[in-house]
């Protein structure tokens, strides 16, 4: 820690929160903002979630996005984006499977009514 604080080390900009909200997976990234200088806030650090973009279908992040990032922190981004992306379009099918397997069962249900 001492070596990267004498070195001059880039503090990292970019964070990435992983989480399943309602059975659905989140896999985002967001930018850190400096500590606010005033207000109740006061030295508290916050984060803005960077945009995907608005392809429901497209699991992945642009290289774009990462534009502003140091090298060193593009260089991981676009790494660790390949594996999210898979998990995401993973998350997609299953949520796919899901739906078809309940209309095939409302299907089904229909069609053994008369049997009743």
């Amino acid at each position: 820690m001492q070596d990267e604080l004498a070195s001059g080390a880039e503090d990292a900009t970019l964070q990435t929160r992983v989480r399943v909200i309602d059975g659905t997976l989140q896999a985002v990234w967001m930018r850190a903002t400096g500590p606010a200088r005033s207000g109740p806030s006061k030295g508290r650090y916050y984060a803005k979630q960077l945009p995907k973009g608005t392809a429901s279908n497209n699991p992945n992040y642009s290289k774009a996005t990462f534009t502003r990032c140091p090298s060193w922190e593009k260089e991981l981004a676009e790494y660790v984006e390949g594996h999210y992306a898979k998990q995401r379009e993973r998350a997609m099918i299953l949520t796919q499977m899901r739906r078809l397997m309940r209309r095939y069962k409302k299907v089904v249900d229909q069609s053994y009514e008369d049997y009743k």
